[in-house]
């Protein structure tokens, strides 16, 4: 297994406040994620910078730790697909 950097700026998460409240969040900024494959395919992602998620307005937010494993957050067949089209974009 190897791992791969790629930045990602389109995560969400949606988090429940006290069992009934329902609140989506959007990543706060650009960051370098390390996708860890297993051929061609994402086994593990890792917020190598960390991951700042915040609600509409930033009044509530939630905090990925660098390095924290975020690979349940990530659409692993998207990201496969940019890393695919980021080799063909190399090898022209």
């Amino acid at each position: 297994m190897f791992g791969r950097p790629l930045t990602v700026s389109d995560l969400k998460i949606d988090v429940s406040l006290n069992g009934g409240i329902s609140i989506i969040m959007e990543q706060a900024a650009p960051v370098v994620v390390t996708c860890v494959m297993d051929g061609d395919k994402i086994a593990r992602v890792h917020a190598d910078e960390g991951i700042e998620f915040l609600s509409a307005g930033g009044f509530v937010g939630v905090e990925y730790k660098t390095g924290y494993d975020i690979t349940e957050l990530c659409n692993r067949r998207s990201m496969e697909k940019k890393l695919r089209l980021i080799d063909e974009e190399n090898d022209e």
